[in-house]
């Protein structure tokens, strides 16, 4: 198990039941890397990072963005925004 499958966070998104384990990893891959919640979603760097193919990555922050816990920064294009109410929606049920 790598050092991402070891993180609070993983378990908790894996915990939750509604993402696959690749889903998990890249939101992992977002939440951990944003800077005030804001990412640019570079899919071969979240490939290369988590050992997710990028046809899954792409796959993956489709799903992610129609559930809403990411979405586009309507202020700058390219970035993504992360929902930081459903993050600590997923942990706090994960911790209970």
């Amino acid at each position: 198990m790598g050092m991402l499958e070891e993180s609070t966070l993983f378990k908790a998104i894996s915990n939750y039941g509604k993402y696959t384990k690749n889903q998990a990893k890249v939101l992992c891959f977002l939440v951990d890397n944003a800077v005030d919640n804001l990412i640019f979603p570079a899919p071969k760097k979240i490939s290369e990072e988590t050992g997710v193919v990028k046809s899954t990555v792409y796959a993956a922050l489709n799903v992610l963005q129609l559930d809403e816990i990411i979405k586009k920064d309507t202020n700058n294009k390219g970035l993504l925004k992360i929902n930081q109410d459903k993050i600590n929606f997923i942990l706090k049920a994960y911790k209970n």
